[in-house]
């Protein structure tokens, strides 16, 4: 259950001839602690058969909306895009190839609501880490 202090979080990724790797992406993203959330991907261009795999994700799951670009136009377009189409207070970005944690949202949200209140300030990014 959902309480009014719980944002809307996009899941932002993109996608270009991903097919296998963008199912573990997108079940990373599914699996996400976050109840709030929505999965938007941009299939930027592919020429394998990614978007149809992100069809058949999207058919499942009503949080995630794909958006297909007709030809690749490269990840800086492709996250523009994203933001253009997120409707999430904060947006956080996913590769196609990337696997996260379950928690890694309240993570990042936590760390980033947190320095906000304690600097008095908004608009601040957080990275993450990776392991190999």
């Amino acid at each position: 259950m959902l309480d009014s202090e719980t944002p809307l979080i996009t899941i932002a990724i993109t996608c270009y001839n991903a097919t296998d790797t963008i199912g573990r992406a997108i079940e990373s993203a599914l699996s996400q602690d976050w109840q709030n959330l929505e999965i938007l991907i941009v299939d930027d261009g592919s020429t394998d058969n990614s978007c149809e795999k992100l069809t058949q994700y999207a058919q499942q799951d009503a949080r995630l909306r794909v958006i297909k670009h007709p030809n690749n136009q490269g990840c800086p377009t492709a996250r523009n895009t994203l933001i253009g189409a997120a409707q999430g207070k904060f947006i956080a970005f996913f590769d196609d190839d990337d696997v996260s944690l379950p928690n890694r949202l309240k993570l990042q949200f936590n760390c980033i609501t947190s320095y906000e209140n304690e600097e008095n300030t908004q608009y601040v990014a957080c990275f993450t880490s990776g392991e190999k």
